[in-house]
Formats: structure tokens, C-alpha cells, sequence
């Protein structure tokens, strides 16, 4: 979860990330992988003090920009 109370799940057999408002359970966004994630997605600030979160799908890792 991140501090803005954002849970990121990739758990899934659908091949897809997903992030979840905490607060009522709302699906905020989706995206598709690869293939399924085999890893637990995680998150970092770069080096602009953006965050990102990061997530292993099959041989990728895949990166993505927080708003």
C-alpha cells in the first residue's frame, strides 16, 4: 500500500496490475502484463521525487509513473 492509501495487487491469473483506493475498495486503474506477475509490486521514488511502482511479469519488469 502506498502512503496516499493506494493498494497495487498483481496476484492474479488475468495478467493484469491493479491499484485499489483502500478507503471503498474502487478499482482506480488496470493495466495489462505480459504475462502474470511473479513478484510483489513495489514502489520507489525516482530520482525527479516522483513515485513509481514496479512489478516482475514472466522475464520483464515493468515501471510505471504515480500522478
Amino acid at each position: 500500500m502506498t502512503a496516499g492509501r493506494i493498494v497495487l495487487i498483481g496476484a492474479t491469473n488475468d495478467q493484469r496490475l491493479r491499484a485499489f483506493d483502500a478507503r471503498n475498495g474502487a478499482e482506480l486503474w488496470s493495466a495489462s502484463l505480459p504475462s502474470n506477475a511473479n513478484a510483489v509490486p513495489m514502489t520507489y521514488a525516482g530520482r525527479s521525487g516522483k513515485q513509481h511502482v514496479a512489478i516482475v511479469a514472466g522475464d520483464t519488469v515493468l515501471a510505471y509513473a504515480l500522478r
